[in-house]
């Protein structure tokens, strides 16, 4: 059953990367272990969004990933002193 999703959701991203810019930026990779070529399948190459494999900057890393979904960039009045306190 597995296979059957993880199969499932590689279709969606495709779908997406060959739609529209909005459902482009729908698609968020993020790198967990490995590297970009082994890790992600080719039509994700180039489109990490997302880097986890540092510890240390795990949850600066996180607090950028709910940024970027909110289209907020890191130096927002609103979040720069939260995001600065992380580093």
């Amino acid at each position: 059953m597995q296979g059957f999703l993880v199969v499932a959701e590689g279709d969606l991203i495709g779908y997406r990367l060959i739609g529209t810019e909005a459902e482009k930026r729908s698609v968020l990779p993020v790198l967990l272990a490995g590297n970009e070529k082994s890790s992600f399948p080719p039509f994700l190459h180039g489109r990490v969004h997302a880097d986890f494999r540092q510890a240390r900057a795990y949850f600066t890393t996180a607090v950028d990933l709910i940024l970027s979904l909110y289209e907020t960039q890191p130096h927002d009045l609103a979040v720069a002193d939260l995001r600065e306190s992380l580093q």
